[in-house]
């Protein structure tokens, strides 16, 4: 038996005998993976488990995604966010109540910590006015922080303690919507084969398949997944070469339940990414297709004619613009075979396909300006780079509460050069 459901090998007796032989059939030891258990069963059952595990094996891989799908599932997660959430607030308003009792108000910087800053005329005091503060006044504020800072030391335990919690309380959800769906199939084959072997083997098999939910509901996967570092690559490389990058950004596919996989979408991704960040909005009627890595080259994906094509259809149904297209790598052109009607809609100039080098290509031809580079300003790349700069600048203002020095060191990453020789035709 392998993974989750894992399929049976069956050992069976091959030679007439007025005695059948048994079925000997190897199954998955949970606990020890390199060390499967051995099992013998009446003539004839090892193939009739082998088929049963394997049909568990195919429903589960349909009825598990579906589960976490259903609308009572997002319900269940959302009351528990929420509920999760009210306690927090709480927590943070008493503690809130406390800071205004001394003279002072939390702020909650872009870091995730706090700090206690001293009001004037009820509102938050500037560092400049701090600084004008006499000594006096400034080592009497500084008291009143550390009389503050065991209860704020407290407030972050409690806060650290409700998300421990909250992770806890989703997992029990999850566990119990998989439940619904692993439990009734798992006792129809124990009614089926009531060996105290297998018995005790699919018990261990349940609580396998239970405590792994987390697997089942993660919509990512590994390509994917590595893609998104990439990603987080190409922003250090390019923009973190004389300020520390001060970003936390999320990407979601929305109303995209199914599995995600590969990384074809990770220049889409990137595009969408710096055009957020750039505060420039992208033109809609272009579709992206391609892989990027961390220096911003555009690499070969699969699948591009279907994209081609489908994105064609799309567009057709909504009305041909003689504006829309596709961008593909350009590596990919050479595997392009389209249906007549496609080529013929490109010949005409009614639609368009760019091939892509860089991610450059694709921000100047979606954004309208030039991709340029972060030193200049008006281009792109400089958009980015600006509002980067600003980012890390407000953080940097406010990790420095007035009257405090910070444990926190920002250092510039130093310029990196891609080290592998230029692709053909970009020497």
């Amino acid at each position: 038996m392998a993974g989750a459901g894992g399929l049976c090998d069956d050992r069976t007796g091959m030679q007439e005998s007025p005695h059948k032989p048994a079925d000997w059939v190897y199954v998955h030891n949970f606990d020890e993976a390199d060390r499967p258990i051995a099992v013998d069963l009446e003539s004839g059952t090892g193939v009739r488990l082998r088929k049963d595990m394997r049909t568990l094996v195919e429903e589960l891989r349909e009825e598990l995604p579906k589960a976490f799908r259903q609308e009572d599932f997002s319900r269940q997660r959302q009351r528990l966010g929420r509920e999760y959430e009210q306690r927090g607030q709480e927590v943070f308003q008493a503690l809130e109540k406390k800071a205004k009792e001394k003279g002072l108000t939390v702020q909650q910087l872009p870091n995730g910590q706090v700090g206690m800053v001293p009001m004037k005329d009820d509102r938050p005091m500037t560092r400049e006015e701090f600084e004008e503060l006499p000594d006096e006044q400034k080592e009497e504020i500084n008291a009143r922080r550390q009389d503050l800072a065991e209860h704020m030391d407290s407030v972050m335990t409690q806060a650290q303690d409700l998300k421990r919690r909250l992770g806890t309380d989703v997992r029990e959800v999850e566990r119990e919507f998989a439940s619904r769906i692993v439990n009734p199939r798992l006792d129809e084959i124990k009614a089926r084969y009531p060996h105290d072997k297998l018995q005790e083997w699919i018990e261990k098999m349940r609580e396998h398949m239970v405590d792994n939910l987390e697997r089942e509901s993660k919509l990512s996967g590994q390509t994917y997944d590595k893609a998104m570092l990439i990603l987080d690559g190409y922003l250090r490389n390019t923009y973190a070469r004389e300020h520390p990058l001060a970003l936390s950004a999320g990407i979601a596919m929305e109303q995209s339940y199914g599995m995600i996989e590969g990384d074809s979408a990770s220049v889409a991704e990137l595009v969408c990414l710096l055009s957020a960040i750039a505060e420039m909005p992208l033109r809609q009627d272009i579709a992206v297709t391609g892989s990027v890595n961390q220096w911003g080259q555009v690499q070969a994906v699969g699948g591009v004619n279907e994209k081609v094509e489908g994105f064609f259809d799309v567009c057709r149904e909504a009305g041909l613009t003689g504006d829309q297209g596709v961008c593909i790598p350009r590596a990919n052109v050479r595997n392009l075979i389209l249906r007549p009607d496609v080529i013929d809609a490109v010949r005409e100039g009614r639609f368009h396909i760019w091939p892509l080098d860089r991610v450059e290509d694709a921000l100047q031809l979606l954004g309208g300006i030039p991709a340029g580079s972060p030193g200049e300003e008006a281009s792109f790349h400089g958009k980015v780079d600006r509002r980067l700069r600003d980012m890390a600048k407000a953080l940097k203002e406010q990790q420095l509460v007035p009257g405090e020095k910070s444990s926190v060191s920002i250092q510039s990453q130093p310029a990196r050069r891609d080290p592998r020789p230029p692709l053909p035709g970009r020497e």
